[in-house]
């Protein structure tokens, strides 16, 4: 780096300098993604980003960028990944889809409100972005905002037509006393959502989604069902068991829900 950076000084062409720089980090770190010891980039990698966005702004977000981006993101550095991204977006906010992709990374990181902020600078750009619509209603639904999010998933479905995401569309309207639109929407979608969940685990805690949905308004019997389903897949598993009691103890069966409890208790 010492040889490359000199040389880089000594250059007429300073965009070309500048460009030979940054493809320099870039191969430093893509060596590092690719041949050091297990764990050992994951330790490594942070500094040099560090260093590639001190030294080598502003960040045009070109292929070596989108690179790096990539770089971080085999290495689960989602930190360093969305820092890299608001340094291109800073550069280039009109990069397709940047907002939307650094809105699902602040997501992954558990940071809901930047998200939905990053996400509103993309549906600004494009109204009908159709997965920053979906980032959006899922944002919306991890705040409770409803409403917000009932507005963004139907949307995305009409643009779409993916009924996958009837589920969560019926979970807003449940939450906002649309009951019998939402039972609507989870008789007629239930079933063919469930059948094209592959992932066992996944297709057991959707079952478990869906019961909590039925609970909420109040359709104990649809409930209760739903979490069977889920406990036919893993009859052991604490949570459904929990939920099972918890939907007896809303219907005012005392008597099952203890024995849920009971049973949870037990095997602890």
């Amino acid at each position: 780096m010492k040889i490359e950076l000199s040389e880089c000084r000594e250059m007429s062409d300073k965009e070309e300098a500048s460009t030979r720089q940054r493809e320099a980090y870039m191969h430093i770190m893509m060596s590092l993604s690719d041949l050091a010891e297990e764990g050992k980039a994951e330790q490594l990698l942070p500094a040099w980003i560090d260093k590639y966005l001190q030294r080598c702004s502003p960040i045009p977000g070109d292929d070596i960028d989108l690179d790096i981006a990539r770089i971080c993101n085999i290495n689960q550095l989602y930190q360093q990944e969305i820092e890299l991204y608001n340094h291109i977006l800073d550069s280039n906010p009109y990069l397709p889809q940047g907002w939307t992709y650094l809105a699902s990374l602040q997501v992954l990181n558990g940071d809901i409100e930047n998200s939905l902020n990053s996400v509103e600078f993309a549906l600004a750009i494009d109204p009908d972005d159709t997965q920053a619509l979906l980032v959006k209603g899922q944002d919306c639904l991890l705040l409770s905002n409803f409403a917000e999010a009932e507005k963004a998933l139907t949307k995305y479905i009409n643009l779409t037509h993916d009924d996958y995401y009837n589920i969560a569309l019926a979970n807003c309207m449940m939450h906002m006393g649309k009951k019998e639109a939402a039972h609507q929407l989870l008789d007629e979608h239930r079933l063919p959502v469930i059948r094209s969940v592959k992932d066992r685990p996944a297709k057991a805690d959707m079952w478990a989604y869906i019961a909590d949905i039925y609970r909420i308004g109040g359709y104990y019997t649809e409930a209760i069902r739903a979490i069977t389903n889920a406990l036919r897949l893993y009859p052991d598993a604490p949570h459904y068991k929990m939920m099972k009691g918890s939907i007896y103890l809303d219907q005012g069966q005392m008597g099952k829900a203890v024995m849920y409890f009971l049973d949870v208790a037990a095997a602890e």
